[in-house]
């Protein structure tokens, strides 16, 4: 799977989207190299597109990339291929906007499954395991996620450092621990109720250590 998260500008040049490749035989389309996205333009060739907006799919489409910009997709036929664009053969793939898994749990944080052990065991490689999962959801074209309950540290450290560019996988929306309550296996789980000011503070709390409001 190739997923490129970029800006992108379509005929007529009016929306932007995260596009990913959902490709069947892996091996077959080469790594695009970073060297090149910044350098000469590269052009996806021959896949079928799917716009995500409800458009009819684009057959033997050509999609241009030029630095961190998609400058234009379109039949092949229609688009202009800049000379010594890098080419990447997309036939018999389908390409489409990222899609966005919006309940998603990263870490180990006290599933049903999950026993002390595993917990005690796997604790010193949260941040492998977090990455792992993101970068298994960006292979099937996954290209945002939102885990709505985990781990706060390992879930920040790894979402930064994709952020920055250091790690490939999805981009992570983190909300923390479920707002209200100790943890999955704290005596206050579920039973004990507190006043509504708990709930304002642990906010406050979660933001400050990096969680996203969005997810509030």
């Amino acid at each position: 799977m190739i997923g490129i998260q970029l800006m992108t500008e379509r005929h007529p040049r009016r929306f932007i989207f995260l596009i990913a490749l959902i490709l069947t035989g892996l091996a077959s389309i080469p790594t695009v190299p970073s060297a090149q996205m910044h350098g000469a333009p590269t052009v996806l060739i021959g896949g079928t597109v799917i716009d995500g907006n409800g458009g009819s799919p684009i057959a033997d489409a050509a999609i241009v990339i030029a630095g961190t910009r998609i400058d234009a997709v379109g039949p092949r036929s229609a688009v202009s291929i800049p000379p010594g664009a890098n080419q990447v053969d997309a036939r018999g793939r389908w390409i489409l906007p990222g899609l966005i898994d919006t309940n998603v749990h990263l870490s180990l944080y006290g599933g049903q499954n999950e026993r002390y052990e595993t917990l005690v065991r796997y604790q010193p490689r949260q941040d492998d395991i977090v990455l792992e999962a993101a970068q298994i959801d960006l292979s099937y074209g996954i290209t945002t996620v939102r885990d709505s309950y985990g781990a706060l540290v390992p879930l920040t450290r790894v979402r930064d450092a994709i952020a920055r560019g250091e790690k490939p996988g999805a981009r992570i929306l983190a909300a923390g621990n479920i707002l209200g309550w100790s943890g999955p296996y704290s005596f206050s789980f579920s039973r004990v109720m507190g006043p509504l000011t708990l709930f304002q503070e642990q906010m406050n709390d979660f933001i400050a250590q990096g969680a996203g409001e969005e997810l509030m």
